[in-house]
């Protein structure tokens, strides 16, 4: 039975296999090409940096807190 509460016949079946196979084939060329991969990496790149930039801020910025505290 279908999701409709029709008896799934072989000629449904059939059909439907061939046009699900037949959307796979076309939708599977559909992926990212060129310059849309490439803007995504330099996106990822980017924002890979700018997790790294806050990291070494803070990282120094707690670093002088320590050496003024010892210097107190």
């Amino acid at each position: 039975m279908d999701c409709r509460g029709h008896a799934l016949t072989r000629r449904n079946w059939m059909w439907r296999s061939i046009l699900i196979s037949v959307g796979a084939m076309l939708v599977g060329g559909t992926g990212l090409r060129g310059s849309t991969v490439a803007a995504q990496t330099a996106t990822t790149a980017s924002a890979a940096l700018d997790v790294l930039r806050t990291f070494i801020s803070n990282a120094v910025m707690a670093s002088a807190k320590a050496e003024a505290a010892q210097r107190l």
